[in-house]
């Protein structure tokens, strides 16, 4: 159920502008002191980014709270319904 609703446009343009703000002398240092490219991402570039994935976070779980119309569609039998499609029922 999450997979359709699971990565937004406007997500990833947000989190690109937050990557590109992360100063390239922080890669660049990382990069000489042997990191790979996979090390620089994960101990520099997301931890400076925190703020940006919690807002991430936030707005899905804001816009995922009381969708009751993807679990109408996606989920066809009525034991794996979400209780907001049960009381819209």
């Amino acid at each position: 159920m999450l997979l359709p609703t699971d990565l937004n446009k406007w997500d990833m343009i947000i989190m690109r502008i937050a990557f590109e703000g992360v100063p390239h002398e922080l890669e660049e240092a990382a990069e000489i002191d042997g990191a790979s490219e996979f090390y620089v991402l994960v101990q520099v570039i997301l931890p400076l980014s925190k703020a940006v994935l919690a807002v991430i976070f936030l707005y899905y779980f804001v816009g995922n709270w009381n969708s009751w119309f993807n679990a109408m569609i996606l989920l066809p039998t009525r034991g794996k319904w979400p209780l907001q499609l049960l009381l819209q029922d």
